[in-house]
């Protein structure tokens, strides 16, 4: 609610500063209410987007060829949530396909030893 009520002075003041011009108090107007939504929407995600950058981090080191990196990301992605645990089979396969079964057990160490 608070929040509303700065919006509403940050718009008038915008109004008043271009006079001439309304689209940029309009646009003003349109940047605070989408900020306001964003943060709500990031509020209610809680740990979701540190699970999405681990996620991510270990999708470019797949990519990279580094093996024993992406699976450190994949378990702390897992650490961060749960929802990471979808990832592992096919993560460990790309492993076994790729690099071969001596990277394979490493890898799976790594796993459970973080």
């Amino acid at each position: 609610m608070l929040h509303s009520v700065n919006a509403t002075a940050v718009v008038a003041v915008a109004y008043k500063y271009f006079k001439n011009d309304h689209l940029k108090p309009q646009l003003i107007c349109f940047l605070l209410l989408a900020n306001e939504e964003a943060r709500e929407l990031n509020q209610m995600m809680f740990n979701d987007s540190l699970l999405a950058f681990y996620v991510i981090m270990c999708l470019y080191l797949v990519s990279c060829n580094k093996p024993l990196l992406a699976t450190l990301m994949l378990t702390s992605g897992l650490s961060i949530k749960a929802g990471a645990i979808l990832l592992i089979p096919g993560f460990f396969g790309w492993v076994q396909y790729q690099h071969g079964t001596i990277k394979l057990v490493t890898s799976i160490i790594i796993f459970i030893g973080f």
